[in-house]
């Protein structure tokens, strides 16, 4: 079966997470995605885990995750004559995608005038902190950096208690890659039309505004900051986290609480409370939340999880369970929809992994390989893009340019 993006062939000079993980998104829909990885270690994410620690585990999660569907060039860009490697394959792909910083590039001959002088319908990638424009165009950051400066640390956690950490799902990084795919779909969907090529732009910083872009939409119009927000006063009781009988917590998601009130006050044997002068509209549920809050906390946990998430489903209103990554992982729903999927791995056997958001009836993408080992592919994607021939490519590896 065809996949949406065959015939599309990318080019990637990138670390980490934000560029690769982008570039990933496209291979799952059938792109041809070339990583050139920096000896002699190539990605440093090969080595360490989120945390920056090595890693003890015989699989590399994070390799697996975001260079799964590619191919691996291993090439010491410090050489001389390793970019004239470069220049020969860029000009048989369609995308050529960096995170590294331009003045890297530039020295390495690799900036897009450069290389659009190679290959004039190149979609040229740069996925950066913070942007092409600006005094901090140039400066480093990373993830969690990027949280704060966009302000989502600044509305999340508890009133009166300091940021709160956020542990490694890497949010910045994330709806960062979601973006460097989405600007690449853009420039290709022009390239198709016109036959242009063009340079783009995303960044970490553009991604977290973005990500925030309702609650940040209210501010610029109202003034109004939005405030940390209490478990035990939520504005809107209907849209909170109540523990169980059984311990657990289950997440109640009426965010239009008028639509729901009545029916919800059915559904937990309280219709009392329907015509309540204390919370029969949503502001008066807001404004005095609190006591709302402590009735539904000893009404809730007056019957296990399952039993709840069964009344709430019968009366259609929406709820759902708070996870853990044991219980997600065990969602048929999930599976299901391929949103988690497996693949066939060559020395470890089949392997459970993150799959695809987006699923397409007539062009369905796939998790088709694992991440391949450093410099894997090298000698293929010289022969097969690059046009080199075997002597040429002994030279090279004689020259420490490409393992």
């Amino acid at each position: 079966m065809r996949m949406a993006l065959e015939g599309v062939r990318i080019l990637e000079l990138t670390v980490l997470i934000n560029g690769p993980l982008g570039t990933a998104l496209l291979g799952d829909m059938g792109a041809e995605v070339i990583r050139i990885e920096d000896l002699p270690g190539g990605d440093p994410a090969r080595a360490h885990r989120l945390d920056g620690l090595p890693s003890p585990h015989p699989i590399n999660y994070l390799m697996e995750l975001q260079s799964r569907n590619k191919k691996s060039v291993g090439l010491d860009l410090r050489q001389e004559g390793a970019s004239e490697v470069v220049h020969r394959l860029v000009r048989n792909v369609d995308v050529f995608v960096s995170n590294l910083r331009e003045a890297t590039l530039k020295h390495w001959h690799l900036d897009y005038e450069t290389l659009a002088g190679i290959n004039p319908g190149l979609v040229y990638t740069l996925a950066t902190g913070y942007g092409g424009q600006g005094p901090d165009a140039d400066l480093p950051t990373q993830d969690y950096a990027i949280m704060a400066r966009a302000g989502l640390l600044s509305v999340v956690g508890e009133p009166d208690e300091p940021p709160p950490p956020m542990g490694m799902i890497a949010i910045g990084d994330h709806v960062g890659a979601t973006m460097v795919a989405y600007g690449i779909m853009l420039a290709l969907f022009h390239k198709e039309r016109t036959g242009e090529g063009q340079k783009l732009y995303t960044s970490l910083f553009g991604g977290q505004i973005a990500l925030q872009a309702m609650a940040l939409q209210s501010y610029l119009i109202t003034g109004e900051h939005p405030r940390k927000l209490s478990r035990n006063s939520m504005p809107n009781p209907l849209r909170n986290l109540y523990q169980t009988a059984d311990g657990k917590w289950i997440c109640l998601g009426m965010g239009w609480s008028d639509r729901f009130w009545t029916g919800f006050c059915r559904a937990i044997e309280r219709e009392d409370l329907i015509a309540d002068s204390r919370f029969d509209w949503a502001g008066k549920r807001a404004e005095n939340a609190a006591e709302l809050v402590s009735t539904l906390d000893k009404v809730l946990a007056t019957r296990p999880l399952d039993e709840w998430l069964s009344i709430m489903r019968e009366h259609r209103l929406p709820s759902s369970p708070v996870n853990s990554y044991t219980e997600l992982a065990q969602d048929p729903q999930a599976w299901e929809n391929s949103y988690l999927t497996t693949v066939d791995h060559p020395i470890h056997g089949v392997l459970k992994e993150v799959g695809l958001p987006v699923q397409l009836t007539r062009t369905p993408g796939r998790v088709r390989t694992p991440a391949p080992e450093l410099g894997q592919h090298t000698e293929e994607v010289l022969a097969e893009m690059g046009g080199y021939g075997w002597d040429e490519i002994s030279q090279l590896k004689d020259r420490g340019i490409i393992i």
